[in-house]
């Protein structure tokens, strides 16, 4: 998916994000408040693991903070029972904002792609019904749809069907680099960079990742976990 051996974003790359706005672009309501936050700090955050709590929590990267201790929690990523899905909480008031549900598992022999449905605590348009989120419990609005076939990019569609997210990993020795580009795709500017990542089942995500003004920073999360989680 990508050339070896660092998982750290390309400065220029990273340098370009300061110069681009992709807020038309993007559909913002989920977590608006604790998000702004993220490009109020210049766009740059930590998700580190909770391994006790079986979780992965998203803090702002305060500038010269030591490790462990990057700033506020915005967000928390927990997995749930059936190992290939998670739902986000905002930290702060302990609310669900976002779930991903798992719909299809990925079989090169079967030439099935992973799938797996975005669900948001408010609507994407106006008007829309929310509906009963399997495993959870929970009535939320359909937001996207996450695919990814074998050895291909990850690819988000939002819920009428346009283009939103793609990832394109790279892979370094241990941990991989994110290249997250927006509804314009590889041929655009990249609207969020993350390095040093890695990820298990799709509530287990850590790295350092880095955002463009406007960028919706939960859905280019999830769409990097699920990169991450069918990576390697």
């Amino acid at each position: 998916m990508g050339a070896c051996c660092s998982s750290t974003a390309d400065p220029v790359l990273k340098q370009t994000l300061n110069h681009v706005d992709f807020t038309p672009a993007f559909t913002q309501g989920n977590a608006a408040s604790a998000l702004a936050q993220v490009h109020q700090a210049g766009g740059k955050v930590v998700v580190q693991r909770d391994h006790k709590n079986k979780s992965s929590v998203v803090k702002v990267a305060t500038e010269g903070a030591k490790e462990g201790d990057e700033g506020k929690a915005l967000l928390t990523m927990k997995d749930m029972p059936d190992g290939f899905s998670a739902v986000v909480y905002d930290a702060s008031a302990g609310e669900p904002v976002l779930a991903i549900m798992k719909t299809s598992l990925a079989n090169f022999f079967a030439g099935t792609s992973f799938g797996a449905d975005v669900w948001c605590a408010k609507p994407a348009w106006q008007g829309q019904q929310p509906a009963l989120v399997p495993i959870t419990g929970m009535n939320m609005y359909k937001w996207a749809t996450i695919t990814q076939a074998v050895d291909a990019p990850v690819q988000c569609l939002d819920a009428r069907g346009s283009p939103m997210i793609m990832i394109m990993l790279k892979t370094g020795l241990t941990t991989y680099g994110a290249t997250v580009y927006g509804p314009m795709g590889h041929n655009a500017n990249p609207c969020a960079l993350g390095e040093n990542a890695m990820g298990g089942g799709l509530g287990n995500l850590t790295g350092t990742f880095y955002f463009a003004k406007g960028v919706d920073v939960l859905m280019a999360l999830i769409a990097t976990n699920v990169a991450l989680a069918h990576a390697g």
